[in-house]
């Protein structure tokens, strides 16, 4: 007769457990899987947006510094001469540039001699006509003066809503 071997039996017995936990545990590893799938596609929606947003602040950035180089290359100098012992003075005025963007901004192709109100007219129909076609833009303002510089609000939508996120870029001038 052959001896009983007691732990032979038990490994038998634990590994019928064992067959029957594998797909429990696998059903459990494809959630916690799916999980993270969710989580890095929730991420890869939020880069997609912050880069989109960075590139519209980025497209704004250098749509309003080239108008401002337009604008120090071209200002309106006003002259206060001397008196009673106060010095000449020369300063800047950008007043030409004032105002808001219009609704459609056309520029002009330029032909023969260009007059300096047909230049600070297409410098700022080309700025307002930049930042008009941003892409992704529910509303768009840009405002220019003298005091405060260029100024431009824009609100962007955000998850398809009708509500968006509001930003404010602002280029300072020399006076």
């Amino acid at each position: 007769m052959k001896p009983y071997n007691r732990f032979k039996q038990k490994t038998f017995q634990a590994a019928s457990l064992q067959r029957g936990s594998t797909l429990i545990e696998i059903l459990v590893s494809m959630f916690i899987l799916a999980l993270g799938i969710m989580a890095l596609l929730s991420m890869q929606v939020r880069t997609a947006a912050g880069i989109k947003e960075a590139e519209n602040m980025s497209i704004i950035a250098q749509a309003t510094q080239n108008l401002a180089e337009g604008m120090a290359i071209n200002p309106t100098l006003n002259y206060t001469a001397a008196t009673g012992g106060v010095p000449s003075k020369t300063t800047k005025n950008y007043s030409a540039y004032g105002g808001e963007c219009p609704a459609s901004a056309a520029v002009s192709a330029a032909s023969g001699v260009i007059e300096r109100s047909d230049l600070v007219t297409n410098q700022r129909n080309q700025f307002c006509a930049t930042i008009q076609a941003i892409p992704g833009v529910q509303s768009i303002k840009a405002e220019m003066s003298a005091a405060s510089g260029i100024i431009v609000t824009w609100t962007m939508a955000t998850d398809g809503t009708a509500s968006g996120v509001t930003y404010t870029y602002t280029q300072v001038l020399d006076q």
